[in-house]
């Protein structure tokens, strides 16, 4: 039963990783959205266009 501070720091050393990684895809996640709506938002007027349909009269 010695061995049960080795797990508490084991288990906290993975905790702290934990919330590193996870802030750091929450700040990238929150970066690249927006890039990605926009890109997607382009490309299906572009396609709505092609179809014949504007979609700034809608």
């Amino acid at each position: 039963m010695g061995n049960t501070g080795s797990s508490a720091k084991k288990y906290m050393l993975a905790f702290a990783i934990g919330i590193i990684g996870g802030g750091i895809a929450i700040a990238w996640a929150t970066r690249a959205m927006p890039k990605m709506m926009s890109g997607m938002m382009q490309s299906m007027m572009a396609r709505m266009r092609e179809e014949g349909c504007d979609p700034q009269e809608m």
